[in-house]
């Protein structure tokens, strides 16, 4: 409000507003997407810019640096290399059966945790 006054608030929060709803149906046409980049980036690109908006409501302009880094690039770069790393090219030396994902069955939650409390 102080840079640009009223004008300035209205186009502030058509711009906020444009770039989620772009981000909001990116999410909801991720089927469309051929790239695994794009199809990942949407996935969380809304909630994650739905987080980061007080923020950038508060700082103002010099905060959207900050907001596509801490925002966007380095939870796809999480995200990019966990996707990586969950599809071994090779299994040397690795225990099957620490590094296959299972779920554990709820009725046996009990009886481990009593396990380790005894």
């Amino acid at each position: 409000y102080l840079n640009f006054g009223l004008p300035g608030v209205l186009i502030g929060g058509a711009l906020l507003g444009w770039i989620w709803s772009w981000l909001f149906s990116g999410a909801r046409r991720l089927e469309r997407y051929h790239s695994a980049a794009a199809r990942l980036f949407f996935s969380f690109a809304a909630l994650s810019f739905s987080g980061y908006l007080p923020t950038l409501v508060r700082a103002g302009p010099e905060v959207y640096k900050g907001a596509i880094i801490d925002a966007f690039l380095v939870p796809f770069a999480v995200l990019w290399f966990a996707q990586e790393q969950k599809s071994p090219k090779h299994s040397y030396g690795r225990n099957p059966a620490i590094h296959k994902p299972e779920f554990i069955n709820t009725q046996t939650l009990p009886h481990l945790i009593w396990r380790s409390i005894t």
